[in-house]
Formats: C-alpha cells, structure tokens, sequence
C-alpha cells in the first residue's frame, strides 16, 4: 500500500513539474460600448436565435431589428425597411441571445462601425447620466476572446512573432480574473471589437502560444503593454506609483525600434487655459521633475501631488486623447493659453507594440521580444 500511495504521489509530481496549472476561464465575460456614456439603442443585423425569455430563432428577412431600453426593461423590435413600421417581438427584464451563423452575431451602434461577435449577448436594462441605457456584456470562449484581442489591438500588417507576444500577455492577464468578473472592451483593459477582424492566420498563431505564460521570478507578472514608447518605456514605480504593488518587473528600456508609428514624433497642442484650470479645480500641473525616459515624475497640481500616469489620465479625458496621447509629455503656461507637446501613445511602460512591431521585423521571436521588454522575465 505504501508502494503505491508514493507512485501516485510521483505520478502527480511529475504533471506539476511538466505542466503548469492555469486558471483562466472558459468563457470570458465582456462588458460592451464600455467607453460610451449611455447606449440607448443597438441594432442587430444577421442570424440570431433568442434563449431568453423565450427560445426563438430570428430571421432577418425584409427587416432589421433593434434592442431599447425601455423604463427598466429591455424591447426587441423588428424594424421594416424605411423605418415606416415597427413590430414589438419581445419585451423583458433581460434579453439573451447567441449567434446562429458562422460569422457571429452582427451589432450596430450609432457613431461605431459594426462588429461581428461570438458566444453569447446579455442585454440588460441599465441607466446613464438619468436616462435609460442598455448593458450589453458578450460571454465569448476564452480562445475567441485571445483571437479578437490580438485582431483588434494590431494592425494587421503586424508581423506574427509580436501578435504572438501580445497573446502571451492577454493569456497571462486572464491569469488575474478567475473569479468571472466582467472586463471593459475598451483600451482601459485591452481593445475588444469581437471576431470581425479575425482571420484564419490569427487563430493559428494565438493556438500555438495558449498555454504559454508570462512569470518574473516564478510568479505570474500582471502584464502592461502600450502603442507607442517613442524612444524608451518608463519603470512602472515611477509611472504608476504602486501603493505595495511589486512592479520591479517594470523596468525602462530604450526602444528605438518604434519609429515606424504615427505617434513616435512630438505632437502640439495648443488649448485654452480655462479648460486646463476647469480639469484640475482651479490650478495648473507643474512638472517638478522627469524620469529617464522624459515623462514627469513629480507633478503639484494646487497642494497635491500627482502621478504622470494620474495627471495623464485627467488630461485625456478632459481634453480628449487625440491631444495628449502619451504620457512623455511637457506642459508650456502662457497667460491665455496651455501648449502641450507629447509624444508617443499609451502610458509607456512595459511592452510597446510597434517597437515589438520592429524587433519581429528584426528576426527576434516573441520570447525575445517578451524578455526584452520585460527584463528578467521568463515564459513558461
């Protein structure tokens, strides 16, 4: 008996040395229009069938069909063409529907271009800024969801080696989320417009990477990645400022291998004064002092003291992202007006996309790239 509890005991040794246990889920639950401040109406082209509150197939022929959100409830109509008629189908708390095509379920949302989705869309009443809104979360296999990520992220002229390294790093990042919770399709987490985009070549490359993770000193890293470094990444401490957070993983290192990115260059932008003070209550970002790489370290704004990836952030989204796009940026007072020059895209630290872009363009493979950008880091 002893002889055998030890086999087994062996037996079990040997799996846990040769493979590693992973807990990503199976489906991932995504939360869509995420970056939008209300979605009072979707339009749904292309098969779907319908699982709740009733099971029916819908066929689009001679119509269109919209999803509304309806006094704390949720309403499918079939539209007629012209929009001279409409016909209620269903009316419910929730609405819940999957694809019946090959090409997935096919949503439109005005001021968005259409995007095709698999798995399964849970359509809930919701409110936005006082006014009836729709929650739309899409429940997509794990290895759809990877596939999406990586066509939805990069162009798709990208070389494969780093759309392979950009899946480790959404693999590994599904590594945090065991517990179901749902994530944003918008670049807060990672860019998500579904399956669309995807294409035979994408699904291969994201297989042959799948149970591959990324670990700094034998744990898993919680991976960071950006579009354009313009030069040189920053030390995630200094970015971030983590409160216990160990991101020693996150160390700067030059890249001159993203030149080819519309956003290498120094962009300008010139705004109102007003603005900036309105973003900040009343006072302006003073940059005390700089990283390695050129991005603020220290920034007083009034009697506090602010991050550049906190200040950044203030910045994009009262100014908009097009005129702040990285956070290696200066600001220039005037009595009247704030110049802001900045350069590169995303907040710069960890991976760079078109930097990994250049060095698959130089023969290194997605280990090399990943080692590169993360010193000291291992895929096991």
């Amino acid at each position: 008996m002893a002889l055998i509890r030890l086999f087994a005991w062996v037996c079990l040794l040997i799996i846990l040395w040769a493979e590693p246990v992973y807990s990503i889920p199976r489906y991932v639950k995504v939360r869509l229009f995420e970056a939008r401040a209300g979605v009072p109406r979707l339009q749904l082209t292309g098969g779907i069938k319908i699982i709740e509150p009733v099971s029916r197939d819908i066929a689009f022929t001679g119509a269109v069909y919209t999803v509304e959100a309806e006094g704390g409830r949720v309403a499918l109509y079939a539209v007629r063409k012209g929009g001279r008629s409409r016909t209620l189908i269903l009316r419910g708390s929730r609405i819940v529907m999957e694809e019946s095509g090959s090409r997935g379920m096919r949503i439109v949302f005005s001021g968005r271009s259409a995007c095709n989705y698999r798995g399964i869309i849970v359509v809930r009443s919701a409110t936005a800024a006082g006014r009836p809104s729709l929650d739309v979360l899409n429940e997509v296999p794990v290895r759809e969801f990877v596939y999406g990520i990586v066509a939805s992220e990069l162009p798709r002229d990208f070389a494969v080696e780093s759309k392979k390294a950009l899946a480790v790093l959404t693999l590994t990042r599904l590594e945090f989320l065991p517990d179901q919770r749902a994530i944003g399709d918008s670049t807060k987490s990672e860019l998500y417009t579904g399956c669309g985009r995807v294409r035979e070549s994408d699904r291969v490359l994201v297989d042959s990477v799948f149970k591959e993770r990324l670990y700094y000193k034998g744990r898993l890293v919680l991976p960071y990645y950006h579009s354009t470094c313009a030069g040189c990444t920053s030390d995630g401490d200094d970015l971030f400022r983590p409160d216990g957070d160990d991101l020693s993983y996150l160390k700067a290192v030059k890249c001159e291998h993203c030149k080819g990115s519309p956003f290498y260059r120094n962009k300008v932008s010139v705004v109102d004064r007003r603005k900036v003070t309105e973003i900040f209550g009343g006072a302006l970002p003073v940059v005390l002092a700089q990283d390695g790489a050129g991005r603020p370290k220290s920034i007083q704004v009034g009697k506090q003291d602010l991050s550049c990836y906190q200040t950044w952030l203030k910045l994009g989204r009262g100014l908009g992202w097009s005129r702040v796009p990285g956070t290696r940026f200066a600001i220039k007072s005037t009595k009247d007006k704030i110049e802001i020059v900045s350069s590169g895209a995303g907040h710069g630290v960890g991976l760079c996309q078109w930097g990994a872009n250049g060095l698959a363009g130089l023969g290194k493979s997605y280990r090399e790239i990943l080692e590169y950008y993360f010193p000291g880091s291992k895929i096991k």
